[in-house]
């Protein structure tokens, strides 16, 4: 077993003459200059256990200054390495956002976030010509770009979505003629002057337009057509009814404006409408109440109520017999008592569903124009927007009813 450091102890305590005199040989007493330095030693120890910033040596002054702890070998090579892992890594990240940079688009300008750009245009181009020379053509186009997106990060992404419509109508060009007669000035009545042509291998009236003595004295009027059209101008009578009175048959070249004639008798017309007559005021009375009546009847001709053109037709009657007719309101009321002498309730229901179609689209025809169908018979909008409604006839006939 080893010895520990009590037996050690106790040898050194009961050492014998031997081991005394060996050990003073072995390890002299220490002379004056040792005592003198180990003392010294002890010293040097002792102030710097105690923090002592200055001691003496040989009899020397020697300063021994502190150094701080910011200012030590071992905290500037610890700096050093920081600084040069911090610029490796700013170099390396400047590399990677150049390669970045190089792999996008080209672009002066570079978003962050999300662009959202909504561009919608339309543009509409309506062309007319003169009433000589008409070309309608209208050109709708559409264009709608949205939703750009460029997101800042390390890859650029772009995602664009766009549609584009475009709408392109044209109408056939339409070119027209000035049509001009002098009207016979002795001339009393009141007549409808009609253009018909054969159209779709139906011969048919597709303008119409009243005058009345002794107030129009000339007739003119604008018609317009397609490339080159045979037109019969034809006279009716519009308080006696008589019609298919030619007053002449035209050739109409609208492209050029020309009308080449035919035939025309203006005056002969008007003489075989009786348009010369010597009426007496029994004459006329009995003239406006067959006019009044004739009236009626198309009313009751009207078979299909969708027919829209005949009530249209009908609608067109009904403002012109109002407007111009001569009867007063007791005399509306005497006869249709005659008219409507033989009739069963049958029939005034049948009447009373009829005039209340024509009597709403007379007022449509005056308020909102209906230029379409207006067109197919021959007028247009302007021929009634100067009426006044209500019209005294017009109210007369539906309050009978």
């Amino acid at each position: 077993m080893n010895d520990n450091k009590y037996d050690f102890l106790n040898r050194l305590t009961e050492l014998d003459d031997y081991k005394i005199e060996k050990l003073s040989e072995d390890f002299p007493f220490a002379d004056k200059s040792a005592k003198k330095r180990i003392a010294k030693l002890c010293e040097e120890k002792l102030d710097m256990k105690n923090n002592k910033d200055e001691f003496i040596t040989d009899g020397k002054a020697d300063k021994i200054t502190k150094t701080p702890w910011y200012r030590s070998y071992a905290f500037g090579i610890a700096a050093s390495l920081i600084l040069v892992a911090g610029f490796g890594f700013f170099a390396i990240k400047g590399l990677s956002r150049q390669g970045t940079k190089d792999n996008q688009p080209e672009n002066n300008d570079f978003y962050t976030g999300i662009v959202t750009e909504t561009t919608s245009v339309t543009d509409t181009m309506t062309t007319t010509a003169s009433t000589t020379d008409k070309i309608t053509s209208q050109t709708t186009t559409t264009t709608t770009s949205t939703k750009t997106e460029i997101s800042a990060t390390d890859t650029a992404e772009v995602t664009v979505s766009s549609t584009a419509e475009s709408t392109t109508t044209t109408t056939a060009k339409q070119s027209a003629v000035h049509y001009s007669i002098t009207l016979p000035s002795d001339a009393n009545g009141k007549f409808n002057i009609t253009f018909n042509a054969y159209r779709n291998g139906n011969f048919t009236a597709f303008k119409s337009k009243e005058i009345t003595f002794p107030y129009d004295q000339n007739f003119d009027e604008t018609i317009t057509g397609e490339g080159t059209e045979k037109v019969y101008v034809m006279l009716e009578n519009a308080i006696t009814w008589d019609s298919g009175i030619s007053i002449g048959n035209y050739v109409f070249d609208y492209d050029s404006g020309n009308i080449t004639i035919e035939y025309e008798d203006v005056r002969k017309a008007f003489e075989d409408a009786g348009a010369f007559r010597d009426y007496t005021q029994s004459d006329f009375k009995r003239q406006s109440v067959n006019e009044f009546m004739s009236m009626l009847n198309g009313i009751r001709g009207i078979q299909d109520d969708n027919t829209w053109l005949l009530i249209a037709e009908q609608s067109v009657s009904l403002l012109n017999w109002s407007m111009g007719t001569t009867l007063t309101n007791d005399e509306i009321v005497s006869a249709w008592g005659i008219y409507t002498d033989n009739w069963t309730e049958a029939d005034f229901d049948s009447f009373r569903r009829l005039y209340q179609l024509v009597y709403d689209e007379a007022f449509n025809i005056v308020t909102n124009g209906d230029g379409e169908l207006l067109a197919q018979l021959g007028y247009s909008e302007s021929d009634f927007s100067f009426v006044e409604l209500p019209l005294g006839p017009m109210e007369t006939i539906k309050a009978l009813t």
